[in-house]
């Protein structure tokens, strides 16, 4: 699954202004985030990759607007990403199990 049209466009000025070079950037979606989660708390969870949360994207359902639990990170390399997926899919953010895939 590809990463939504919305989260594509609220990320191109990341990647084409940001540390992250769109030549080499990667994304990671993450799924069963709490509701209650922010840019902020998926950045504290990537923080040893260096995320900011302007690097993250909040899912949202359809016209409601509400959180949908999911997230697309970028990082600055296929590699990152990569290893990222490797370290943290399956690990906690409260009480919450994530899961960390391409």
């Amino acid at each position: 699954m590809g990463i939504p049209t919305t989260a594509k466009t609220s990320l191109e000025p990341v990647a084409s202004t940001g540390d992250y070079g769109v030549g080499g950037a990667a994304f990671v979606r993450l799924r069963g985030l709490p509701f209650s989660s922010s840019p902020e708390d998926v950045a504290a969870f990537f923080a040893e990759y260096g995320v900011a949360p302007e690097h993250v994207i909040m899912g949202a359902e359809g016209q409601t607007g509400r959180p949908s639990g999911e997230a697309w990170v970028q990082f600055s390399s296929e590699a990152m990403a990569a290893q990222a997926r490797m370290t943290k899919d399956r690990q906690k953010i409260g009480n919450r199990y994530i899961e960390v895939g391409a």
